[in-house]
């Protein structure tokens, strides 16, 4: 399928395309994606499953976890059901690292946990360490660039950006409900017709027509990998 992506530029409209391509079987439903492309799902069990483009499922942990998030070396970082964050690496043990409860994370190369409280306010913490707020209520979803700046999806479904122990600011218009953000600072979005998105900070959103996808991870060089409404994968090319 093709999907068409609009953008003024200067008062100008340009156009530019990029096509989905199916390269995963179902089913997961959160994802996480390295840098060398090796996609990481939760699948329906709440096990973790890993796989390549066009490759098979191999199921890597056992459950529980609802949310995950992969660092460059294979470190698996995931919400258990308590709301704790346990990390594993592939066909190793669950190893509780934080107390709860978060419902959201995001982990930096370097280790440093980032999670959403049920304050919807920020928490930082690091293996064995104790939760820190260091943000303000309210968001609802986050990504975290290795440099540490915080982009999360506020309350009114506009981006945010922010430093520990900084100011929220607003940085995009609505509306998105799922973020990626690339080490460069190009922000991705869900937004709320499941199309994909993508932005600067004080930019405008540049719209892509039809997918539906409802949960993305996009890699350092843009390519974007989401999760179909099959709860297939589908990456952009």
């Amino acid at each position: 399928m093709k999907f068409l992506l609009t953008a003024l530029v200067l008062g100008l409209a340009t156009t530019s395309s990029f096509a989905w391509e199916r390269v995963t079987e179902p089913a997961v439903t959160n994802i996480s994606v390295t840098a060398n492309g090796t996609i990481y799902g939760v699948g329906l069990d709440q096990a973790v499953y890993r796989t390549t483009a066009f490759g098979a499922w191999e199921r890597v942990t056992e459950p529980a976890v609802t949310n995950i998030s992969v660092t460059p070396n294979g470190d698996i970082y995931g919400i258990g059901l308590d709301q704790a964050v346990y990390r594993t690496t592939a066909f190793g043990a669950w190893e509780r690292v934080t107390e709860p409860a978060v419902t959201n994370i995001s982990v930096t190369p370097n280790g440093d946990i980032y999670g959403i409280g049920l304050d919807q306010a920020i928490y930082k913490n690091r293996a064995y360490g104790t939760w820190e707020r260091v943000t303000e209520p309210a968001v609802t979803n986050i990504s975290v660039t290795p440099n540490g700046d915080i982009y999360g999806v506020g309350l009114d479904q506009a981006i945010y950006k922010n430093r520990a122990y900084g100011t929220w600011e607003r940085v995009t218009e609505p509306a998105v409900t799922n973020i990626s953000v690339t080490p460069n600072g190009d922000i991705y979005g869900v937004g709320l017709d499941q199309a994909i998105y993508k932005n600067r900070s004080y930019g405008t959103w540049a719209t892509a027509t039809d997918p539906a996808v409802t949960n993305i991870s996009v890699t350092p060089n843009g390519t974007i990998y989401g999760i179909g409404l099959d709860q297939a994968v589908y990456r952009s090319r």
